[in-house]
């Protein structure tokens, strides 16, 4: 990990402490996400938030968020393989996303050996509470819900609810249209 990186990782578990929920710190929380890694300035993020390349430099490696987000205490986001948030999603507490895979077929654990996979998360998602998307998944699809502790594993379609280890499909969603941002 370069020294950037382990900066970065520091000062946004910094900012993201209780101390800079205040109205006055939260402004500078908010520039600082939005000059390192174009956060926009409608996400809201909860405290100990981490958004961090957890494998090597390569182009992919960015966050992309197209519109207003919630974002829990103790969320971890990897961008190593790219990461891009529709509009009005909501990240529970403890949700951690991958973005890479590694490849242990002829390779020493020790090699590190990661493959970079991006994630595109469709509008209104909403994932509970302990939820893992592990670096297989492509997409989750426009008005999905990811229960509480679910692992998942494959991509969800738009508009089903999903839960469990690994994670399958429960029902689907009633549709609706939204206007808001």
């Amino acid at each position: 990990m370069k020294i950037w990186q382990k900066i970065d990782s520091f000062l946004q578990l910094v900012l993201t402490s209780p101390l800079f929920l205040l109205p006055p710190l939260n402004l500078i929380k908010k520039t600082y996400f939005y000059l390192a890694h174009k956060i926009p300035f409608n996400v809201k993020m909860g405290f100990g938030v981490l958004i961090a390349n957890f494998g090597k430099p390569n182009p992919k490696n960015k966050i992309q968020f197209k519109g207003s987000a919630l974002v829990g205490d103790y969320v971890w986001l990897d961008t190593c393989g790219g990461l891009v948030v529709g509009k009005r999603v909501t990240f529970s507490h403890k949700v951690y996303i991958e973005t890479h895979e590694h490849d242990i077929d002829g390779y020493s654990i020790y090699d590190k050996k990661i493959i970079p996979t991006g994630l595109e998360i469709g509008d209104e998602v909403w994932l509970g509470e302990g939820v893992v998307i592990t670096g297989k998944v492509k997409k989750i699809g426009t008005g999905a819900v990811v229960g509480a502790g679910a692992v998942v594993t494959k991509d969800v379609a738009p508009w089903t609810i999903v839960g469990g280890i690994p994670a399958k499909p429960i029902r689907e969603r009633k549709r609706f249209k939204t206007n808001a941002q």
